[in-house]
C-alpha cells in the first residue's frame, strides 16, 4: 500500500533553479550492510520519516506559460507515485559492486545505466516530472542506492543536504514521534523567496507570469552517447599542491591559488589540448577558449542563505581563458612528447606558465562573486523571455566540485552504515567533469569526466596529465 504524503501548495522555481537544464542527476551510493533486508527496511521507514518533514521531495516539475521554460513544483499525484514510488528497490542477480582498482579503471566502461536508476533519462522533460526519487540496487556484495534529483529543483549541495536529513531520519527511523529535521519546508520557502527578492531589488520591473499552463514547447535534454564516454581518473593531491607551488612562484603573490583552482586549470589545458589532437586544425587558433566553473552563492549572497537550503544555489562562472588557443596547439604538438620535461619536477615551463595564467583567471573570476553580480544574475533571468539556460552551450569545458560535501562522513545508521563508494557516472554531457567528494582530508581527487572517445584517449596520454594523475 502507498504511503500517504502531506500535501504543499505549488511554487515557482526561483531564477536560480532555471540556470540548470531540465534533466535528471543521479548520485550512485555504495554501501555494503551486513544485513540487506535489515538495510532496506531501515531505509524505507527513514525515507517515509523525511517526507513528512520535506513533503516537497514528493512533487513534480511542471512547465508555466509565460515567460517561457518557467517551471513550477506542484504536489504528487497519485498515477506517477504509482509509476515512479518515492523507493524502488531491484535485484541484480550474479552482479557485483564495481572495483576501484587503477587497473579496473583502465578497462571499465561505466555507463548511465537506466535498469539501476529510478526514473528514465528522458522523462525530466515531460509535462510532469518527478522531482526526487531512490532506488535500492541490491547486488550479491552490497547495495547501489541511487539517489534521482530534478536538476531544477535542486543542485548537487542541495541532494547531499536532502541525503544528510535522510541519513538522521535512518539513524531514528524506529523512534516514535517526529524527529527535528535538517530543515524545514518553511526554511526552504523563505530560501526561494529571498532569491526571488533579490532578482526584484536589482530590477523592481520584471516580466514574470505565474498562471499555470503546459503550451510550452519541450526542452531538448542532452543526448545519450552511441559509445560509453564517461570515466573516473584519480589525481595526486601532493601534485596538485606542487603544481600550485610552482604557479604561486610565477603570478601575482596577491592572488593565492588553490588545488581547486590548480585542478580546474590543467584540465582544461589538457582537454583543448585532446581536442586539438583528436581534429587537428578544427577549432580557430585566433579564439579564446571558455570554460565554466560553479560556485555556491549560499554564503555570497546578503543576507545569506542557509547552508541547508535544497533548492540551486550555484551560479555559473564563464571564465575566458588569456591564452590564445594557438599556444595550446603548440603544445599538444608531436614535439611535447621529445621536450625535456625534468626543467621543474619533471614539467616544462609552458606547462607551469599555461596553468598558472588559467588558475589566476579562474581564481580572479571567483573573487569577483559578490552578492551585487548575483543580484543582477537573477535580474537578468527575470527579464529574459525565455528562462532556458544557455552558459552550457558557451563553454568549452566545464568542470564542478563535490570535493568538501563530506558524503563519506554521512552515517545511515546501524543496519546501512557509512557510504562505501560514490559516483555520477552520466555520460550525457559531453566536455563536463565533477570533482567527487574527498574519503578523507588530503585524499587523492576523484574526477568523473565525460569526453568524446578520441578526446579522453588524447587527455590520458597528455604528460601534464600522466603526471598528476594516480596509476
Amino acid at each position: 500500500m502507498r504511503p500517504q504524503y502531506p500535501h504543499f501548495e505549488p511554487y515557482n522555481l526561483s531564477p536560480l533553479d532555471h540556470h540548470l537544464p531540465p534533466m535528471h542527476l543521479t548520485f550512485f551510493l555504495t554501501f555494503k550492510p551486513e544485513h540487506p533486508a535489515q538495510a532496506l527496511s531501515t531505509l524505507e521507514s527513514g525515507l517515509n520519516k523525511l517526507l513528512l518533514s520535506l513533503p516537497f521531495l514528493t512533487g513534480n516539475v511542471a512547465r508555466v506559460s509565460q515567460p517561457r521554460g518557467v517551471r513550477q513544483l506542484h504536489p504528487a499525484i497519485p498515477a506517477l507515485l504509482d509509476e515512479y514510488p518515492m523507493l524502488k528497490v531491484k535485484h541484480h542477480d550474479q552482479t557485483y559492486i564495481p572495483s576501484n582498482r587503477s587497473s579496473d579503471r583502465e578497462t571499465t566502461k561505466i555507463s548511465y545505466d537506466e535498469a539501476f536508476i529510478a526514473i528514465p533519462l528522458y522523462h525530466a522533460c515531460n509535462e510532469l516530472s518527478p522531482a526526487f526519487r531512490l532506488q535500492a540496487n541490491v547486488l550479491e556484495d552490497g547495495i547501489i542506492l541511487c539517489a534521482t534529483m530534478h536538476h531544477t529543483v535542486m543542485d548537487g549541495k542541495g541532494l547531499t543536504n536532502v541525503l544528510q536529513a535522510l541519513s538522521l531520519c535512518c539513524q531514528n527511523a524506529y523512534i516514535e514521534g517526529p524527529l527535528v529535521p535538517l530543515t524545514t519546508s518553511a526554511e526552504q520557502q523563505f530560501g526561494r523567496k529571498q532569491i526571488l527578492e533579490a532578482g526584484l531589488a536589482a530590477n523592481p520591473s520584471p516580466s514574470i507570469q505565474t498562471e499555470d499552463s503546459s503550451t510550452s514547447d519541450k526542452t531538448s535534454v542532452p543526448s545519450i552517447p552511441e559509445v560509453p564516454i564517461t570515466r573516473r581518473l584519480v589525481i595526486c593531491d601532493d601534485k596538485l599542491a606542487q603544481l600550485r607551488d610552482m604557479c604561486a612562484s610565477l603570478g601575482d603573490e596577491s592572488t593565492k591559488l588553490s588545488r581547486n583552482d590548480i585542478c580546474a586549470a590543467l584540465m582544461w589545458l589538457c582537454v583543448i589540448r585532446a581536442r586539438e589532437i583528436a581534429s587537428p586544425g578544427s577549432a580557430d587558433a585566433n579564439r579564446k577558449s571558455t570554460m565554466m566553473t560553479v560556485s555556491d552563492t549560499r554564503g555570497v549572497m546578503r543576507p545569506t542563505l542557509p547552508e541547508t537550503y535544497m533548492g540551486n544555489a550555484y551560479t555559473a562562472l564563464c571564465t575566458d581563458s588569456p591564452l590564445h588557443q594557438e599556444a595550446y596547439f603548440n603544445a599538444s604538438s608531436n614535439s611535447l612528447a621529445n621536450q625535456t620535461r625534468g626543467l621543474v619536477n619533471g614539467l616544462t615551463h609552458t606547462d607551469i606558465a599555461s596553468v598558472a595564467q588559467l588558475a589566476t583567471a579562474i581564481r580572479q573570476d571567483r573573487i569577483a562573486l559578490n552578492d551585487e553580480y548575483i543580484r543582477k544574475d537573477l535580474a537578468n533571468v527575470l527579464n529574459k523571455p525565455d528562462w532556458q539556460p544557455t552558459f552550457l552551450e558557451q563553454c568549452d569545458y566545464g568542470q564542478s566540485s563535490l570535493r568538501k560535501f563530506g558524503l563519506y562522513d554521512m552515517d545511515f545508521g546501524s543496519a546501512l552504515g557509512k557510504i562505501s563508494d560514490f559516483d555520477i557516472p552520466d555520460g550525457r554531457l559531453s566536455r563536463i567533469a565533477w570533482d567527487l567528494p574527498a574519503r578523507y582530508a588530503n585524499a587523492p581527487w576523484e574526477l568523473r569526466i565525460g569526453l568524446e572517445p578520441k578526446v579522453m584517449e588524447g587527455l590520458r596520454m597528455d604528460p601534464l596529465f600522466q603526471w598528476v594523475e594516480v596509476k
